[in-house]
């Protein structure tokens, strides 16, 4: 998966494509949807990301 990184967590893309990036805002973050976990503790949704 592949998302945006903001100063409370990742907003995670559906589908990507590098017209999404601008390279002047967040960076990107990239995680495997084998760890289902790691992606729900980073999401911006889930409120616990850097809590």
């Amino acid at each position: 998966m592949t998302g945006k990184l903001y100063p409370k967590g990742v907003r995670w893309f559906s589908h990507y494509s590098v017209d999404q990036d601008d390279l002047m805002g967040p960076n990107l973050v990239m995680a495997s949807r084998r760890k289902p976990e790691l992606v729900r503790l980073l999401s911006i949704e889930s409120g616990s990301a850097l809590s």
